[in-house]
């Protein structure tokens, strides 16, 4: 009896400290998600990808992209690669739906777009928005983030509107990171757009095209520095809010 009730304890504290260690991974990817976006208090739409595509997202497959080919969601990530010489290679994601409607509450309380990346496996995409959903978002009128590294380590970025020849790019003489930046944050208002980065740039435009009532979309797609180069990005989270 004395050896039977030991082993059930031992049972029992082994089945504790799985659960306990169950409960502090789960812990820690909790905060993984939300750490970075806790200052949001009113979230309208969150996504980790752990359930893959779901009918949120729409793959993106243009100018040399191929999201079968180069793309894939695993362990809550979409995660692109792009080989060089497939021309700009847009193989990426966009939502079916808006992400939000811009009111006139915007304009002293915008909505931010959160985006999560892993620098490490991130070497070159844009992130846009738009007010539509469109398979090739540079023919759409669009706010247009980008951010390269090429192989050689030259590195770019900026904002900008291929509608209206709109760009918002650094001072002369600063340098783009070389490394991704870890987040990125679109703050959106009635008639313009900022985006800040962890790393420290900030852009912003005067939009017109972000008129009450206009639906958002989000774009998010590799795209490399020169045509031909290889990119890649590795997106973990997507988080809407103020």
């Amino acid at each position: 009896m004395v050896k039977r009730s030991w082993g059930w304890v031992g049972l029992m504290a082994l089945v504790l400290c799985l659960s306990v260690s169950w409960m502090t991974g789960c812990a820690k990817k909790a905060t993984l998600l939300t750490g970075s976006h806790q200052k949001l208090k009113d979230i309208v739409f969150t996504e980790n990808f752990d359930q893959g595509l779901r009918n949120v997202w729409a793959p993106i497959s243009a100018a040399g992209g191929n999201f079968a080919r180069f793309g894939r969601v695993e362990k809550g990530k979409v995660l692109v690669s792009v080989p060089a010489g497939n021309s700009w290679g847009k193989t990426g994601v966009r939502t079916l739906q808006p992400v939000f409607k811009i009111d006139d509450t915007m304009n002293a309380n915008p909505m931010q777009i959160v985006l999560d990346f892993d620098p490490d496996n991130t070497t070159g995409y844009i992130a846009a928005i738009a007010p539509e959903s469109h398979p090739d978002v540079v023919h759409a009128m669009q706010s247009w983030f980008h951010w390269f590294r090429r192989p050689n380590g030259e590195a770019g970025i900026y904002l900008r509107n291929f509608r209206t020849n709109q760009t918002a790019s650094l001072a002369p003489g600063v340098k783009a990171p070389a490394a991704a930046p870890r987040q990125i944050v679109f703050s959106v208002h009635p008639g313009s757009v900022e985006v800040s980065t962890s790393s420290g740039e900030k852009f912003t435009l005067i939009q017109d095209w972000l008129k009450s009532g206009t639906p958002v979309y989000l774009h998010v797609h590799s795209h490399p520095g020169p045509e031909g180069d290889p990119a890649s990005f590795a997106l973990d989270t997507v988080t809407v809010g103020r």
